[in-house]
């Protein structure tokens, strides 16, 4: 019984094998026989085309072809029209050729398209407003939105598509004009794999941009999703070329760029982001919304990193600009993000050099060029790192903490408060108060509201603090050990100073 069983099993396994095989020889001698019918029936097609979508189209010839278990359609000199203006052409392809996927378009309900082809484009896009773009001659409806998802799950399923030889007249809302030449534009799919490139000109530059980007799985999906990307672009004008920042309200007068960028993102939207980018001419005024002067001869060699809970860090190993004639040079500057608090770090700053170029430069107002001019900093800053906080909380959390160690570093008195030179320990500042830990060899200290001359030291340990009022400077300390020439010493500081002079409450 088994036995017979087991034959009758192996019998209707061979049957639904072979029905299936001449199912699928009937459905492909079939599909070879009608697809040569489709020129001939060209204009009726069209025609419905035409009818079912109001689109003003025109095609020279229209032809199909089988490929394995798929029809293969192909167009030829396919032309839009303006709608309202038949005689106005808004697009242009020479050659359009698409795969169809009968299975799944059987499987989804839906027409599904394996692979795509078009070559030779002449079109015009038009920025209505920031951001906003159109095909030239067809406007969009007020209010009209686009399904993401549909557009994402449409890119997933398709297995290949190429984008060759394509003119886009690009016009944007302020009025200027750039043609965007596509060399190539491709995407290729292996299972949950795909990868897409870029390469295209503007204004027949001759270095062309060039982007790829190769990702794992879906985007809407963070936990499995990964990619890689790499873009280059040589001289391009993002405020001429891609004036991007115009949806944002930056109106760029001049944004030329030179950069790299490699990208890595990683499941979780762990991030990766480094490149190098230089420009000739920084609007900074543009961005900043101040009177400022552009930046110039701007370079940035620059990495940043973002975990899972959306912090982020970044390192700037070179940082160099040119601003109102004078030379600045910043390496291996760091950057992190967290909490809302913003923090800037920077190995050492020498104090004598960044003070000159201040003082150089049109960005201090009189008051602070003076205070600036009569501290006199000098010596070096070393391990500095500042902390701004993103959303300042008045009167408990101040907007910025300074913290470094001191190398060798003086100031000059200023408005009761006192002077220092060769001061080595560790500062900490914020704008209502500070304190500067001491650790140092020989130092000396001027107090020129108190004392005539400077009283000078050997070494000395201790802390010292200060708190600014709007009018009064207020000093402190705790237990100082010094040694002078006479000997070792303590001392301890309490002094209430005004800020200007001639104040009714003297100084303390």
């Amino acid at each position: 019984m088994l036995k017979q069983s087991a034959i009758w099993i192996n019998r209707l396994l061979w049957a639904s094998l072979f029905t299936a095989l001449v199912l699928v020889a009937t459905y492909v001698s079939i599909g070879r026989y009608y697809i040569n019918y489709v020129e001939e029936y060209q204009q009726p097609l069209l025609a419905r085309f035409n009818q079912f979508t109001n689109l003003p189209l025109d095609i020279d010839r229209l032809y199909g072809r089988w490929s394995r278990l798929s029809p293969v359609l192909t167009m030829e000199q396919l032309k839009l029209y303006a709608p309202d203006n038949p005689e106005q052409t808004v697009l242009t392809i020479d050659t359009l050729s698409l795969q169809l996927d009968p299975l799944r378009s059987l499987m989804q309900g839906s027409l599904q398209i394996k692979r795509l082809l078009i070559d030779g484009v002449d079109c015009a896009l038009k920025e209505t407003s920031p951001g906003q773009w159109e095909l030239k001659g067809y406007p969009v409806a007020a209010g009209g939105t686009t399904n993401l998802d549909n557009v994402v799950d449409l890119i997933l399923s398709v297995e290949g598509a190429e984008l060759l030889g394509a003119n886009i007249n690009i016009n944007f809302a302020k009025g200027s004009d750039a043609l965007l030449a596509v060399k190539e534009l491709s995407f290729k799919r292996a299972d949950k794999f795909r990868r897409f490139k870029i390469e295209a000109n503007f204004d027949q530059s001759e270095e062309p941009l060039l982007g790829i980007i190769e990702s794992q799985g879906d985007p809407r999906e963070i936990e499995g999703f990964s990619a890689k990307a790499y873009l280059k672009f040589n001289e391009v004008d993002f405020s001429a070329q891609l004036p991007a920042m115009g949806a944002l309200g930056i109106d760029l007068e001049d944004a030329r760029i030179d950069g790299q960028l490699w990208l890595d993102w990683k499941p979780q939207t762990v991030i990766e982001l480094q490149g190098s980018i230089t420009t000739p001419l920084l609007d900074i005024a543009a961005l900043s919304g101040r009177p400022l002067a552009p930046l110039k001869d701007v370079q940035i060699h620059f990495r940043a990193e973002k975990n899972a809970n959306d912090n982020w860090e970044g390192w700037v190993p070179l940082l160099a600009m040119q601003w109102q004639e004078q030379p600045f040079k910043f390496e291996q500057l760091g950057v992190a993000i967290e909490n809302k608090q913003l923090q800037l770090s920077i190995p050492s700053l020498d104090l004598a050099a960044t003070t000159s170029q201040l003082l150089a430069i049109d960005l201090l107002g009189d008051p602070l060029k003076e205070t600036v001019s009569t501290l006199s900093l000098s010596g070096n800053l070393q391990q500095v790192v500042l902390n701004l906080s993103r959303n300042p909380t008045p009167r408990k959390t101040p907007r910025f903490i300074l913290q470094a160690n001191l190398d060798n570093v003086s100031v000059k008195p200023w408005k009761g408060a006192p002077g220092a030179t060769g001061i080595n320990g560790y500062l900490e500042v914020n704008p209502a108060d500070g304190f500067v830990e001491l650790d140092t060899g020989a130092f000396s200290l001027d107090f020129p509201l108190v004392y005539r001359n400077p009283l000078g030291f050997a070494s000395g340990k201790g802390k010292v603090a200060w708190q600014l009022t709007e009018d009064r400077v207020y000093v402190d300390s705790g237990l100082l050990s010094l040694t002078a020439d006479h000997g070792p010493a303590t001392a301890l500081l309490d002094l209430d100073l005004p800020k200007q002079a001639g104040s009714e409450i003297p100084p303390k």
